[in-house]
C-alpha cells in the first residue's frame, strides 16, 4: 500500500501517519520508511483522522486508510478535476473491490440519484480512501466533533452543504475487502444487503452536531432540508427531503423514520 502512494504520478507526496496505539510491528515498519509519524494512545479512527487533518498544510489532502492499493493516476485524476472547481470541493469515486490477495471481486455501485446535501444527511457516498479535498474544503471541514460517525461521511456532509462534490466513475483504487474492517463495501445484492442490515443507523447525533456548528451559515434551501429532517424526529407528519441512493434502502430509511429508529 505504501509503495502505491509513493508511486503516484502527481509528483511530490507527503504522507502523514498517526499510529493509534498499535501493539504489533506497525511502528517499526513506518519508521523504516522515514514517514512523518505521530504516535499516540488509542483514540479511534475518527479522532485520528481529525488530528492529522489539522496538521495537513498542502493544497490537496487525501484520506488513506487500511491497506488499499492506489493506482498510479489516483491523485493526478483528482487534482485535475478539483482544479476545475472554485471554492470548497471534495473529490471521490468508484472502487474496484478486491480480496486480500487483490483478486478482483467487482465494482462498487454507482450513485443512482445524485450526490447532495439531502443524501449526505442520511448516507455516506464518499468512501474515505477515494476522497481528496482542496484547501478550501479542508478548512471548511475543520475540527471533527465527538458525534461524527466517520471522517469521510462528515467531510461529504459538510462539503455538500457549502461546496461541490466531484464524483469520478472511473475506479482509481483497489479496495481490499477484509472481514473485520471498520466499514464494509458490498459487491452484489446479497453482500450489499448484508452490509446494510448489520450496520448502525445512529445518524441523528452527527446531524445535530452539524446543525449546531453550521445551521446559521446554510443557504435557505439547505436550512429548510435540515430543519425538516430534524422535525421529522419529533413526530412531524410529512415526508422529509432526505434520501438514500437505492430505492429499497430508501424505503428502509423511511420505515425507520416512522418507527423512530434512526
Amino acid at each position: 500500500m505504501l509503495d502505491s502512494l509513493l508511486a503516484q504520478d502527481q509528483g511530490s507526496v507527503e504522507i502523514l501517519v498517526r499510529d493509534d496505539g498499535s501493539t504489533d510491528g506497525t511502528l517499526e515498519i513506518l519508521r523504516s520508511r522515514g514517514l512523518d509519524l505521530e504516535r499516540g494512545e488509542h483514540i479511534g479512527f475518527v479522532r485520528s483522522f481529525g488530528a492529522l487533518l489539522g496538521r495537513a498544510g498542502a493544497d490537496y489532502v487525501a484520506f488513506c486508510d487500511q491497506d488499499d492499493v492506489w493506482l498510479p493516476d489516483k491523485l493526478s485524476r483528482a487534482v485535475a478535476r478539483l482544479e476545475e472547481v472554485s471554492g470548497p470541493a471534495l473529490y471521490c469515486g468508484r472502487l474496484a473491490v478486491a480480496d486480500e490477495r487483490l483478486a478482483p471481486l467487482g465494482l462498487s455501485a454507482l450513485p443512482r440519484r445524485g450526490l447532495s446535501f439531502a443524501n449526505a444527511l442520511v448516507e455516506s457516498q464518499a468512501t474515505g480512501c477515494t476522497i481528496v479535498l482542496n484547501r478550501s474544503a479542508r478548512d471548511l471541514v475543520g475540527k471533527l466533533p465527538a458525534e461524527v460517525v466517520s471522517h469521510d461521511w462528515w467531510a461529504y456532509l459538510v462539503v455538500s452543504a457549502f461546496g461541490e462534490i466531484v464524483y469520478d466513475p472511473h475506479p482509481a483504487i483497489l479496495f481490499r475487502k477484509h472481514g473485520g474492517q471498520a466499514f464494509g463495501i458490498g459487491v452484489g445484492a446479497i453482500d450489499t444487503w448484508r452490509a446494510k442490515l448489520t450496520r448502525g443507523d445512529s445518524v441523528l447525533p452527527q446531524v445535530r452536531a452539524f446543525a449546531r456548528l453550521y445551521r446559521d451559515r446554510l443557504d435557505p434551501e439547505h436550512r429548510r432540508v435540515l430543519d425538516r429532517f430534524l422535525s421529522a424526529q419529533t413526530g412531524a407528519r410529512f415526508r422529509p427531503d432526505v434520501y438514500r441512493q437505492a430505492r429499497c434502502d430508501d424505503a428502509l430509511l423511511r420505515a425507520k423514520l416512522i418507527l423512530g429508529r434512526i
